[in-house]
C-alpha cells in the first residue's frame, strides 16, 4: 500500500495554513495587499487631509488637514497615536482609517515609515525597512478593537486591559477578521474610534453615549463584546 500523499507547497514554497485561523490570517493578508495598491483618499470630513514623514528624520508617519489654517481656526487639533498591529514597521497600514481620522480635524500620528501604498519607496527599499520600527506613544486614555477568540491579538489586548493605568474600552468583534476593522476606508470601527476622539478629546456627551452606561451604544450591540476599565 501506497503511503498517503502529502501536500503540496504552492510556487513560492508557503504551505497553504491548515488551521481556521491560519486560513483566517492568510485571507487577512491578502486583503491587506489589495488595499496597499489603492490609491490614497483624503477623507470624507470637511477638512481634506494627507500623510506624510515627520520632519527631523522621525520615524513617524503623521496624518493632518491639508489646510491647518482653516482645521485650527475655531478649536486645537486632538492628537491620535497609532499603535500598528505587532507593533509593525509599516506607519501606512491604516493609512485609509488615518487619513479619515485626520479630515474630521484631528492629527493622527502612527510609528514607523511608509512602506505600503502609493507612497511607499521601490519593494527592495521597503523590505530593508520592514524590521525597523519606532517607539509607542503615550495619552490620557486608551481604546482598542479587536475580533474575537479567533484573533491573534485578543489575549494581548485583554492583558493590556489588565495592566493600563489610565481609562480604557476595548469594544472585541468576534468574527471580524484581524485586520477587517481598519483597512476599508470609512468603515465601522473609523465612526467608533471618531466618536472616542470626540468623546475624549472635545467632551461631546451624545459621541460619549457610545461608550458610557450599562446601555451603552457598543453595550446594546449584539455584534460587539465590550470591556471596560475606568469607564461607568
Amino acid at each position: 500500500m501506497q503511503p498517503p500523499a502529502q501536500p503540496q507547497n504552492p510556487p513560492g514554497g508557503a504551505a497553504t495554513p491548515a488551521t481556521a485561523l491560519g486560513q483566517k490570517a492568510a485571507s487577512a493578508f491578502s486583503q491587506m495587499a489589495v488595499w496597499a495598491t489603492m490609491p490614497d483618499m483624503a477623507g470624507s470630513g470637511p477638512y481634506p487631509a494627507a500623510y506624510e514623514m515627520a520632519p527631523g528624520g522621525l520615524e513617524y508617519v503623521v496624518y493632518q488637514p491639508n489646510d491647518l489654517a482653516a482645521a485650527t481656526r475655531n478649536r486645537k487639533l486632538g492628537v491620535h497615536i497609532w499603535g500598528n498591529g505587532g507593533c509593525g514597521a509599516d506607519g501606512a497600514t491604516a493609512r485609509f482609517h488615518l487619513t479619515e481620522i485626520a479630515s474630521r480635524g484631528y492629527i493622527a500620528i502612527a510609528p514607523g515609515r511608509i512602506l505600503s501604498g502609493p507612497e511607499a519607496p521601490p519593494r527592495s527599499e521597503a523590505q530593508a525597512g520592514a524590521g525597523r520600527g519606532a517607539g509607542p506613544g503615550g495619552g490620557a486614555s486608551a481604546e482598542k478593537m479587536v475580533s474575537g477568540p479567533d484573533d491573534v491579538a485578543q489575549p494581548n489586548a485583554l492583558d493590556d486591559l489588565k495592566r493600563i493605568a489610565v481609562p480604557v474600552f476595548v469594544a472585541d468583534h468576534p468574527g471580524a477578521g484581524h485586520v477587517g476593522l481598519f483597512l476599508e476606508p470609512n468603515g465601522e470601527a473609523t465612526k467608533i474610534e471618531l466618536d472616542w476622539l470626540a468623546w475624549r478629546l472635545d467632551g461631546d456627551k451624545a459621541a460619549a453615549r457610545t461608550f458610557e452606561g450599562a446601555d451603552c451604544g457598543l453595550c446594546r450591540d449584539f455584534r460587539w463584546v465590550v470591556y471596560r476599565k475606568g469607564i461607568l
